[in-house]
């Protein structure tokens, strides 16, 4: 029989204690593999990898693919904070690729020419805040206001999972100051975590408008296989 590895019963534990907490376990985990195959299916167009549709998404929209994916394990393996800040990058990816890249096609020949940035090198100063990025998007009917909305709500979210040590922090001040006061605690405490059920609902949700956002996005330069 191979023999353990250095400290496997202390890392034992401590994967356990890291695991149990906040995931439900086996059981939950069981749940989440399913979820998140159904994702990454969905989202790489069950493998069809030499459509032009699938060809241009994972140019124009690399960082997308690259932080949703992260999103999408980190919520796989029960780490619910994580998943959030990545649902939040993958949400800026998104908005960003979709106003600042173009791609040359010839229909004609149904073939990608080439990809290129419609602001050059001054796109992501234009672009740098989020309020600009979503007008356009919605000018372009990428998006409607309440898909916008939506997302901002959801990248608001992911702000706390980013700055989660501030916001603790600052939350638990705020509680000290009403109490010294009333000399007593709120009803509503601040939360310490990203529950499950959050990072399931938020990422759902933000996996559905920004595949949205690139379906629309091949519509308005009337892309399509066939």
């Amino acid at each position: 029989m191979k023999d353990k590895p250095k400290n496997y019963n202390c890392l034992k534990q401590i994967k356990s204690a890291i695991y149990l907490s906040n995931t439900r376990g086996e059981i939950g985990r069981k749940e989440r593999d399913l979820e998140a195959d159904k994702l990454l299916i969905k989202y790489f167009n069950n493998c069809d990898f030499a459509s032009i549709e699938s060809d241009i998404i994972s140019i124009v929209f690399i960082d997308t693919t690259t932080t949703l994916t992260q999103a999408i394990e980190s919520y796989r393996y029960g780490q619910f904070d994580s998943s959030m800040v990545m649902i939040r990058s993958a949400i800026d990816a998104a908005t960003y690729a979709s106003i600042t890249m173009e791609p040359v096609y010839d229909h004609n020949l149904k073939k990608l020419i080439s990809i290129n940035p419609i602001d050059g090198i001054n796109g992501y100063k234009k672009y740098k805040k989020l309020d600009r990025r979503m007008k356009k998007i919605t000018d372009k009917k990428f998006l409607t206001h309440n898909e916008t909305d939506e997302l901002l709500k959801i990248r608001n979210e992911g702000n706390f999972s980013a700055h989660y040590f501030k916001i603790k922090n600052d939350h638990f001040n705020d509680i000290i100051k009403i109490y010294e006061t009333k000399h007593e605690l709120p009803e509503d405490l601040p939360r310490q975590f990203t529950t499950e059920k959050d990072n399931q609902s938020n990422l759902l949700r933000a996996f559905e408008i920004i595949t949205t956002l690139q379906n629309n996005y091949l519509k308005f330069y009337k892309i399509a296989s066939s």
